[in-house]
């Protein structure tokens, strides 16, 4: 980042740097960021936007959300940049009022402008020590409010880019004050994002890609991929309400399906390898998965649905994925 002239660098584990580089420890653990009084980079001008570099702040979206509960987990905002350029934090503001006044919003980053590199989330906090997260990119800021049902709205040029509007059913079974909202799909922004409780154990993902977004290569593809019943459960009595998901062939060619279930450490645990169906034209083809692993049923708590579709004309393949859910009877 840089800010009056002077560069600043965060580092995601504690490092030492010689003079003219100063630490910067305030809300955070020692010798995580420097600054540099002369405005100069080196030696990491190789990681450092150039001076040439354009950057454009309207790439950067909303990407996950801690809410603010008594006696919860540090409230933060993270921005995601999900594409190929570098961009800023610059002349980016957000507001949580419903109906945002002029006054309502806020500057993200007033005093320093972050500079986000490629495919790179950076989070923002009241306080960044209390944010428990594999990845340190946490960064102070005054937050808007993140009390009740949050309408939190991002604007870059005094133009909204992107919202996150709270709803009970974004919550998981396994939600609890310690966990935040995560975005499911890193390129989706305002209606067509979905928004689901983050899987990790830690119960966010502050400052690293979401535990939902860990494979980027496949989409949310509504174009083939329609979840009907995201969450299974088995009753006392042996009843079994299975996940039910329809898949629609692209094209009017035909399409062999193959599906999988992985669990949050990424290990498959039901498929139907055994047994690819197929679909074709416009009629959508309905699956379940009744929740089995093995002879016993699965664990409660988050899954990922992966489905791939190969053409039986060509070599093309195509790839989708959604969230799924074991939860206890109800």
């Amino acid at each position: 980042g840089q800010r009056n002239g002077e560069r600043l660098i965060l580092f995601t584990a504690p490092v030492e740097l010689a003079p003219p580089w100063t630490p910067i420890d305030s809300l955070h653990k020692k010798g995580l960021m420097w600054i540099s009084p002369t405005g100069s980079a080196a030696p990491f001008k190789a990681v450092c936007p150039a001076s040439s570099t354009n950057i454009d702040a309207s790439l950067v979206s909303l990407n996950e959300v801690g809410k603010r509960r008594a006696g919860g987990a540090e409230p933060f905002i993270e921005l995601a940049n999900p594409s190929a350029h570098w961009t800023s934090t610059k002349n980016m503001f957000w507001s949580t009022a419903a109906i945002p006044f002029p006054d309502d919003w806020m500057p993200v980053s007033p005093d320093t402008e972050w500079f986000i590199p490629p495919q790179t989330t950076l989070a923002f906090a009241s306080c960044p020590s209390r944010i428990e997260s594999d990845d340190k990119r946490v960064l102070p800021a005054h937050l808007p409010s993140l009390w009740g049902s949050v309408e939190l709205r991002l604007a870059e040029g005094g133009n909204v880019t992107d919202s996150f509007i709270f709803q009970s059913e974004m919550e998981a079974p396994w939600h609890s004050d310690m966990h935040s909202i995560e975005k499911t799909n890193r390129n989706a922004r305002g209606e067509e994002a979905q928004w689901k409780t983050a899987a990790s154990a830690k119960g966010n993902t502050a400052g690293s890609w979401n535990s939902w977004q860990i494979q980027p290569e496949l989409s949310l593809n509504a174009d083939v991929l329609l979840i009907t019943n995201s969450t299974g459960f088995a009753s006392p009595y042996g009843t079994v309400v299975p996940i039910s998901f329809q898949v629609s062939a692209p094209d009017e060619g035909a399409w062999q399906v193959h599906w999988t279930i992985e669990n949050n450490l990424g290990v498959n645990i039901a498929s139907n390898a055994n047994l690819p169906r197929l679909v074709e034209g416009n009629q959508a083809t309905v699956f379940h998965w009744d929740g089995g692993h093995g002879e016993n049923f699965a664990a409660l708590g988050p899954y990922l649905l992966k489905v791939e579709l190969h053409s039986l004309q060509s070599h093309r393949f195509i790839c989708a994925q959604a969230p799924v859910f074991v939860c206890p009877h109800q």
